[in-house]
């Protein structure tokens, strides 16, 4: 086994446990064991499959695991800052880590501006990465500009990123993983994206109900 091929199996085990911690971390009580555990294999697995498709890419680019890529390590990066929101350095990281939804929206936002006029599922499926992005961007600049230090605001903006993170991850396994080819790009690309963002903004809204109940 050579190292190309190596990577390659490494990438769909890890990953593949890395998903299934996922699934086990938005299932599961938030702060219980359980929870936190499976939260830590997603967080590590996904990195590690972000470092794999890196190797990818030295054979063959490609534009969209780019994004994704970048996406998962600043969404990632993001919610782990979030839980350590008193931690001194906290407030660096999310000032460093703003660049990363300026880039992802203009990229995104550029994209969608391309394809017009055309109407298709594809112009709606750029049109949610830039809106997605925008939403995290402008949220970004609003922690930044005044920074709260309630523990369930960074409980919010954790589960938030978390599931956007999840549903990049479910995009990556659609569209580059199996490579479900007969459903297309828009489709393997918004649907993951829109669920996501719906998932994301329910939990957040609703965040007392993943919480354990207090005795």
């Amino acid at each position: 086994m050579d190292f190309n091929e190596f990577n390659h199996l490494s990438h769909i085990v890890i990953g593949t446990i890395a998903f299934i911690g996922g699934i086990v971390a938005l299932s599961t009580k938030k702060g219980s064991r359980i929870h936190k555990t499976g939260g830590k294999v997603f967080v590590l697995g996904m990195f590690y499959s972000v470092i794999s498709t890196v190797v990818f890419m030295t054979e063959e680019f490609l534009p969209l695991a780019v994004l994704m890529s970048v996406a998962t390590v600043y969404l990632l990066i993001s919610s782990i800052s979030a839980l350590r929101y008193k931690n001194k350095y906290s407030k660096t990281v999310d000032t460093i880590l703003v660049i990363f939804p300026v880039l992802l929206f203009i990229f995104t936002f550029i994209q969608f501006v391309r394809i017009l006029p055309e109407i298709s599922l594809g112009t709606f499926a750029r049109l949610l990465f830039s809106l997605t992005f925008a939403i995290v961007l402008l949220r970004d600049i609003k922690l930044i500009k005044n920074r709260p230090n309630e523990h369930i605001y960074f409980l919010k903006r954790h589960s938030f990123r978390m599931i956007l993170a999840f549903g990049f991850a479910v995009m990556a396994i659609l569209r580059i993983g199996v490579k479900i080819e007969f459903l297309g790009l828009a489709f393997t690309t918004f649907t993951p994206l829109l669920l996501a963002l719906l998932a994301a903004f329910y939990a957040e809204r609703n965040i007392s109900k993943f919480l354990p109940n207090k005795k």
